[in-house]
Parts: structure tokens; sequence; C-alpha cells
């Protein structure tokens, strides 16, 4: 069986998949030949929704993950301030938290207070 040429591209081989299962079922009548050719165009339509609609960008496991605890001394090297700087202003500048007897800091807040710094806030 040969296929009429048509253009290339989806809707064009959606074209001749319709036309070649219509000619399976040719013992149909004209009414349920029509009806399997709308379902049929419903579903290629659904179809191309689906494959034209905006992809899901992947998921960023990065903000997934909870934020990197820093210690007294990597928190320091960062802010590129003394270990006794950083212990002594934690709580006023609003960083880090009590884990136990030790200083934490999220590594997050830490960048935010070096982006502040940076644009003089």
């Amino acid at each position: 069986m040969t296929t009429p040429a048509l253009a290339s591209g989806p809707c064009a081989r959606a074209t001749e998949l319709i036309v070649a299962i219509e000619r399976l079922v040719p013992e149909l009548s004209a009414a349920e030949q029509l009806e399997v050719h709308n379902a049929l165009v419903s579903l290629w339509k659904a179809l191309l929704q689906q494959l034209l609609s905006p992809q899901v960008s992947p998921v960023d496991v990065s903000r997934e993950r909870p934020d990197r605890l820093l210690t007294l001394e990597e928190t320091a090297v960062h802010l590129r301030r003394s270990r006794s700087w950083v212990f002594h202003n934690w709580k006023r500048l609003g960083l880090g938290f009590r884990d136990g007897g030790r200083v934490r800091f999220r590594q997050s807040d830490v960048d935010r207070y070096v982006n502040a710094r940076r644009r003089g806030q």
C-alpha cells in the first residue's frame, strides 16, 4: 500500500495514520467511521498539546538539600575575618545559632550577609 505524498512533519504523519486506521475498518458505517475519525483527531490534539506544552524543568537538587552548616572557622575564612571577630559578632549580625555548645552558621545566611556588604547595605 502506498501512502500519498504529504508534507513532512507530525501533522502530516497524523493524517496518514488516521487515513490508514480508517481503511482498516471498512465494515463500519459512514457514521461510525466519522466517530472513529473524530476520536483519533481528539487524541492527536491531546498528544500535540502534551508535546508542545512547556517542559517541566528538572528538579534542582541543591534547593531540596538543607543549607550546609559551617563551623566558626569556615565562616571566618568565608567572611575574611578572624575567628574571634566572628564569635563576638555572630548574634549582632544575625548569623548563626547554637548547636549544643558550638556556634554553627548556615551557608545561605553567610552568603546573604556577604552579598549585602558588597552592595553597601
